[in-house]
């Protein structure tokens, strides 16, 4: 699992690239814990570019992370999800939950 991370205006971006499984899923979650409560962060886009698989333990890190958002006034969101994936957060209503953007760029133009 690779993570890069930047920020862009006040948009904090955490990149994920790779398989998003149980393997991995705790230093994923601990990130975006970071990113929340030491970073004082309030508006997170996850670039999915280069994400190629996201297990229900993924999805589950995904809801911890919003409902820390959702108590601190935030906003999550996603961007440059592959078919795949797509498929798998609208299966489970995660396109519901979230705003999905097709780029990062759309996403920044349209974040707030």
């Amino acid at each position: 699992m690779e993570i890069i991370e930047s920020k862009e205006n006040t948009v904090y971006i955490v990149s994920l690239g790779g398989r998003l499984d149980i393997m991995n899923c705790e230093v994923v979650e601990n990130k975006f814990l970071e990113v929340i409560d030491e970073k004082k962060e309030t508006n997170l886009l996850v670039d999915c570019s280069a994400l190629t698989f996201v297990s229900s333990a993924g999805l589950r890190l995904f809801i911890i992370a919003l409902k820390k958002l959702n108590s601190k006034g935030g906003k999550m969101a996603f961007s440059s999800l592959d078919a795949n994936t797509m498929k798998i957060f609208t299966i489970s209503g995660y396109d519901k939950l979230f705003k999905i953007y097709k780029t990062r760029e759309e996403a920044l133009v349209n974040f707030n």
